[in-house]
């Protein structure tokens, strides 16, 4: 199995600040199509996202940035989503960079404002393709995202990413039979 297929399905997008699944949570509820799955990992929630039969991981922080990853709807790729209450000006399809521990990784915007998520965060999904954006993520360390597009970079840490991904992976592999 590719390392990328592998890290999909166990993740996912996104600083060990998170909180539980409640109303101020940027991530939907239940009635949304997610649900809780387990309890928090390593600072990550798992979700499991029932319209796509997969489950993801989530980080908010103190600064107003969440962090998704998750499997793109075909299940082929993962995505990193990664969004903020700052005032950022990412358009759909725009050209974006994402710093994982010096490393940059350049690719589209799909998409400026998560429907999935509450309140006015704005920011962007990239779709992982590629094997070393996968590598970077599980090294953990810290994820630096639109740095030529904002005025302050949004800047996550990814510790305890790795047992997240595990956990989600599990979740995935319930749900998916």
């Amino acid at each position: 199995m590719k390392l990328v297929k592998f890290t999909a399905v166990s993740c996912m997008a996104a600083a060990a600040f998170a909180v539980p699944a409640f109303a101020e949570d940027p991530i939907p509820g239940a009635e949304d199509g997610f649900a809780p799955y387990g309890d928090p990992v390593e600072g990550w929630n798992v979700f499991i996202d029932a319209e796509r039969q997969a489950c993801l991981i989530e980080r908010t922080d103190d600064f107003g940035h969440a962090v998704q990853i998750g499997l793109t709807n075909n299940k082929k790729h993962a995505y990193i989503g990664v969004f903020t209450l700052a005032d950022v000006d990412i358009k759909n399809k725009q050209k974006v960079e994402i710093d994982i521990n010096g490393f940059v990784f350049d690719g589209k915007a799909r998409g400026m404002k998560s429907k999935d998520l509450r309140g006015e965060y704005k920011g962007a999904y990239f779709v992982i393709k590629d094997d070393n954006m996968v590598n970077a993520i599980m090294q953990e360390g810290t994820l630096t995202a639109f740095p030529k597009k904002t005025k302050q970079p949004i800047k996550v840490n990814l510790t305890g990413v790795s047992a997240a991904v595990e956990a989600a992976r599990t979740c995935t592999d319930g749900i998916s039979g």
